[in-house]
């Protein structure tokens, strides 16, 4: 019975952690959008990079809900991450 129950955890886990990955990559999808391609940039691997790169990864988790807005974030010793 332990054995089914570590294993349910494990997979509510990983369901868990696919579903934050994938409101991510919609996030970043809509920054690259409305906010990179809007200010007319057009470089396929500037947006390739914009769109692989996790922001969300560079400020600290209490944060992370802002990471793809249009603004720069603290990320921690007085320094900030840059608005995309």
């Amino acid at each position: 019975m332990k054995r089914i129950t570590v294993y349910a955890i494990s997979i509510w886990s990983s369901i868990g952690m696919l579903l934050a990955q994938d409101s991510y990559t919609s996030l970043r999808r809509a920054m690259v959008e409305n906010q990179i391609q809007a200010r007319g940039v057009s470089d396929l691997r500037t947006l390739t990079a914009m769109l692989n790169v996790p922001r969300h990864k560079f400020v600290p988790e209490d944060i992370r809900h802002l990471s793809y807005l249009d603004r720069p974030l603290p990320i921690g010793s007085g320094q900030t991450i840059s608005q995309p």
